[in-house]
């Protein structure tokens, strides 16, 4: 089980909708997300960086801190979520067009 949020968070504005991680992060898109939601109090588990499963570890911890950034960091109306190898904060009327 995860830790609680810290008791004050703030949520994004909706004028920080768009792209939060593009494509030229590749395969390290995923640590790039865990250290954005890190900045805004997620708690990471810690990774073992010596085990052969560290890359799916990563990805693990990646979709919880999706999770996390969507349940209290998204304002409502809004989501994150991939696309097309991007990681976008968009409305729930832009992720309905792409």
């Amino acid at each position: 089980m995860r830790p609680a949020p810290p008791i004050h968070i703030e949520r994004a504005d909706p004028s920080e909708a768009g792209c939060w991680i593009d494509g030229h992060w590749g395969q390290y898109g995923s640590q790039r997300l865990l250290t954005i939601a890190s900045c805004y109090g997620f708690q990471m588990f810690p990774i073992d960086e010596d085990s052969l499963d560290h890359a799916e570890e990563i990805y693990l911890e990646a979709d919880a801190a999706e999770e996390w950034l969507n349940e209290y960091i998204a304002p409502e109306g809004f989501s994150f979520g991939w696309h097309e190898g991007e990681f976008f904060l968009w409305s729930e009327e832009s992720w309905e067009e792409s």
